[in-house]
């Protein structure tokens, strides 16, 4: 509508009719307030869905928040039950219970053997390509050894080997940690729970089948000639242009839905 002017003074160029030029420009003027209006109104709408769409996302990341730490929590706290429960039934065993009776062992190779075997049998829980992979993505990350990376990633090996005991493949869990530590802006999450949306997502796309080419037969296109219909005037455009906002704006008022999606609604 902003080359309505220019095109009014075309037409009164041409010798055209006064009142007819005169009623096009105050359609276009009405049409020019009756878009700003609807503009204002857009541009609220979309603060309004802004700030809310902010909200939501805060109360997300907090309930994740609260989420993680009592994740962290329960999980201290079971370590901790485990290792008591250890301790007692050391206590409770009959070499223990021998106390001072019990004869004094003198350090030999096959003592340390031994000794070493409980701790490699517990160290054996976690792969080494659990290991691999979380140094992997501790370097990814920033961190050059396992040990520089901070504290809420402790437990960080057993996490990635509790994957591939599930039956996840080494590529999803290095691609999905990949992925959301290239959509993390802001530094590297401070837990490695961080990263467990984003290994079931890998997973899913690494699983998903390869797409299939299927081959469509030509079909005849049937030509259908039209005749030929005048296109309407700058004054009927001007005149289905005022109605057609001025029922959007009623509509926006009244909370209604616009005109043309009822239409489409009653159409599907």
């Amino acid at each position: 509508m902003n080359e309505a002017p220019g095109i009014i003074r075309k037409i009164m160029a041409l010798g055209g009719d006064a009142e007819l030029i005169h009623q096009i420009a105050a359609m276009c003027e009405r049409v020019r307030i009756l878009e700003a209006e609807k503009a204002s109104a857009e541009a609220k709408r979309a603060e309004k869905r802004e700030a809310d769409r902010v909200k939501l996302a805060a109360k997300r990341a907090a309930e994740k928040s609260r989420l993680a730490g009592d994740l962290f929590v329960r999980a201290a706290e079971s370590q901790e039950s485990q290792e008591s429960q250890e301790s007692q039934e050391s206590r409770d065993s009959p070499d223990f219970k021998k106390g001072p009776h019990t004869p004094i062992k003198t350090t030999s190779d096959d003592d340390d053997h031994e000794v070493a075997a409980p701790a490699a049998k517990s160290a054996g829980a976690i792969s080494q390509t659990a290991w691999d992979l979380v140094a992997d993505v501790g370097k990814q990350a920033g961190f050059a050894t396992i040990p520089d990376q901070p504290p809420g990633w402790a437990g960080f090996a057993y996490f990635v080997q509790n994957f591939l005991n599930s039956g996840y493949s080494a590529d999803a869990i290095r691609l999905g940690c990949s992925t959301a530590l290239k959509r993390k802006r802001d530094g590297p999450p401070e837990r490695h729970t961080y990263f467990e949306k984003p290994i079931a997502q890998a997973k899913a796309l690494l699983d998903r089948p390869a797409p299939q080419v299927v081959q469509l037969r030509p079909q005849n296109v049937e030509v259908i000639h039209a005749k030929f219909r005048k296109p309407p005037s700058l004054y009927e455009l001007a005149a289905q242009r005022v109605h057609d906002l001025q029922a959007e704006i009623d509509a926006d008022q009244r909370g209604d839905c616009h005109p043309h999606v009822e239409l489409a609604a009653a159409s599907e």
